[in-house]
């Protein structure tokens, strides 16, 4: 969340720099089949016009070991 669009455009930039390493380091472990980045940012649900707040979306697939499913939640 930013307070003004200045800020807003240099985090934005950051924070995409930082996605798509976290999306390399993950294409590399071996229970990861794929991850993939949503190259597009949404805007808030609900508009605020004090701030600006960005959002993307991150996809993963896992590989099934046997019987077991490998779960990882980003969001606790």
């Amino acid at each position: 969340m930013s307070a003004n669009e200045e800020d807003h455009i240099k985090w934005v930039g950051l924070v995409e720099s930082k996605v798509r390493l976290l999306v390399g380091q993950l294409e590399n472990k071996p229970y990861i089949e794929l991850a993939h980045v949503n190259p597009n940012h949404y805007p808030p649900l609900s508009p605020d016009k004090d701030c600006c707040i960005s959002r993307w979306f991150i996809g993963l697939s896992f590989e099934k070991a046997g019987s077991i499913v490998y779960w990882y939640n980003c969001t606790s």
